[in-house]
C-alpha cells in the first residue's frame, strides 16, 4: 500500500463513490506531474488549493428526470451536450446547495459569479474527461467528446482500476467535468476576496441529473 492509499484509508472519503474515485484518479495524476501546475478543484469531493469543497451525490437519470434531492439550490446550471459532430447526447443540470457560507454577502457573490459565466460556451475540463472515461473503461469515447484528443495526451492513471458503469452517459461525464471547472473558478474567486472568512473551507452538496431525451426539460 503506497502513501496515498494509506492517507485515503484514514481520510473521511468514501472510495466506493465513482465520482470520488474519478477525483482521486485526477489527483494522482496531478501529484505525479514533473512540472508545477496551477492548483485547482479536482473533483466533486476533493478540493486542492481552493476554499470550496463540493461533496457529490444525488441521482443520475439516464433516460429521464427523477425527483431532485436538492429542491432549493443556492446555485445551479443546465447544459445541453453534443458530440464533436454536433449530435445530441444529453441535457444535464447541476445543483449546488450550501448552508455554510459565513455571510450572506459571500453567498450573494457566489450566485452573481455563476450568473456572469458563459456556461453554454465553456469547455469542460478535458483532463478530467480523459480520467473519468479511463476509469469507466471507455477511453475510446474521448475523441468523440473532445475534438482531436486521446487519453494518452494526458498524464492520468487509475488508482483503483477500471470501474465500468454503462449507466454513466457521455453527457454526464462532460457535465461532471464542467461542474469541476465552474466550482474551481468560483472557489478561487471567493477565496481571493475573502481569504480569512473562507480559510477553513466551505462544504457544499451537489446533485447532477442528465437525460438522453431531447424533448424533456429538467424536472422542477
Amino acid at each position: 500500500m503506497d502513501d496515498l492509499d494509506e492517507k485515503l484509508r484514514h481520510a473521511r472519503v468514501n472510495t466506493d463513490d465513482p465520482a470520488i474515485v474519478a477525483a482521486v484518479t485526477a489527483l494522482a495524476a496531478e501529484r505525479t506531474r514533473p512540472t508545477p501546475r496551477r492548483r485547482r478543484i479536482l473533483g466533486p469531493a476533493i478540493g486542492v488549493g481552493a476554499a470550496l469543497v463540493l461533496v457529490g451525490g444525488g441521482a443520475m437519470a439516464a433516460g429521464g428526470w427523477a425527483p431532485w434531492n436538492i429542491t432549493d439550490p443556492d446555485i445551479s446550471f443546465t447544459r445541453t451536450w453534443t458530440d464533436v459532430n454536433g449530435n445530441f447526447i444529453g441535457t444535464c443540470e447541476t445543483r449546488f446547495k450550501s448552508d455554510q457560507f459565513p455571510t450572506q454577502e459571500i453567498q450573494d457573490a457566489a450566485r452573481a459569479y455563476l450568473a456572469d459565466l458563459d456556461i453554454a460556451n465553456m469547455a469542460p475540463d478535458a483532463e478530467h474527461v480523459a480520467a473519468r472515461l479511463l476509469q469507466l473503461d471507455r477511453p475510446d469515447d474521448l475523441p468523440t467528446l473532445i475534438a482531436g484528443a486521446k487519453v494518452s495526451d494526458y498524464d492520468v492513471r487509475l488508482v483503483y482500476g477500471p470501474q465500468p458503469d454503462p449507466s454513466v452517459t457521455d453527457a454526464e461525464v462532460l457535465q461532471e467535468s464542467l461542474a469541476l471547472k465552474v466550482s474551481g473558478a468560483l472557489a478561487e474567486s471567493l477565496l481571493a476576496r475573502w481569504p480569512s472568512e473562507l480559510s477553513n473551507g466551505v462544504e457544499s452538496s451537489s446533485e447532477t441529473q442528465c437525460s438522453t431525451d431531447p424533448t424533456e426539460s429538467p424536472a422542477p
